[in-house]
């Protein structure tokens, strides 16, 4: 360890120490007069002067193992990069060719409903037909009742690809708004930074309705 590093890190200790004991002293304070509330600036005052030091002791340091950070990412990309290109290109083909199966499957699913429920359709409107030409009333019925029994065959479909090994998609989707004006009341945001910036640029001072502006004062202290 060299003279230097062991002279900054017992000034660094002396530092936290003081620190230490003046903010125990700030948390016993009470401010009850206009003396306590003085006594209480030049304690603000004076950390925010050792806060300055502080700053100015590590900065270098910092400094430095931001640039040490900083050469080490960049180094650690040039390796990153190319794998990063790799995946984005191959995951978008593999996602366009599983999509386009998807959409096949889909599509022959849609179909193949389609037929069984034509299907079914046919053969409700024949035992109809039949009802209709029966003149016994308990034939008729029986008839009947089996036409509005009749639903669609399950459809049957090939199984879907197996899933591979460490893959899998997670679903998420997008919102497009096509009308504004029915969107739910609960589903509309009020742009509170464009609000917080009219409030201050008007002290609070411009009615918009259903908005209250509420002064808040944050103390401010110079080293």
């Amino acid at each position: 360890m060299s003279e230097q590093k062991q002279s900054n890190d017992a000034k660094a200790a002396v530092v936290k120490s003081e620190v230490e004991g003046m903010v125990a002293r700030a948390k016993a304070m009470v401010i009850a007069s206009d003396q306590d509330r003085n006594q209480a600036g030049d304690v603000l005052r004076e950390a925010k002067r050792r806060a300055k030091l502080v700053v100015e002791s590590f900065d270098e340091q910092v400094k430095a193992a931001y640039a040490a950070h900083k050469a080490a990412v960049a180094h650690r990309a040039k390796f990153l990069e190319p794998l990063k290109e790799l995946e984005s290109v191959l995951k978008a083909k593999v996602g366009d060719y599983d999509n386009e199966q998807r959409r096949i499957r889909m599509e022959a699913e849609r179909k193949a409903q389609a037929e069984a429920d034509a299907a079914a359709d046919r053969e409700r409107q024949r035992l109809m037909r039949e009802a209709e030409k029966l003149k016994t009333p308990e034939l008729k019925q029986e008839r009947i009742e089996r036409a509005e029994a009749v639903v669609s065959a399950p459809v049957e479909l090939p199984p879907e690809p197996e899933k591979r090994q460490g893959e899998y998609y997670v679903t998420t989707y997008e919102v497009k708004v096509v009308d504004f004006n029915v969107v739910p009341r609960e589903y509309m945001s009020v742009d509170t930074a464009a609000l917080r910036k009219v409030g201050n640029a008007t002290k609070g001072k411009l009615a918009i309705p259903g908005i209250q502006w509420i002064e808040k004062r944050d103390l401010r202290v110079r080293g």
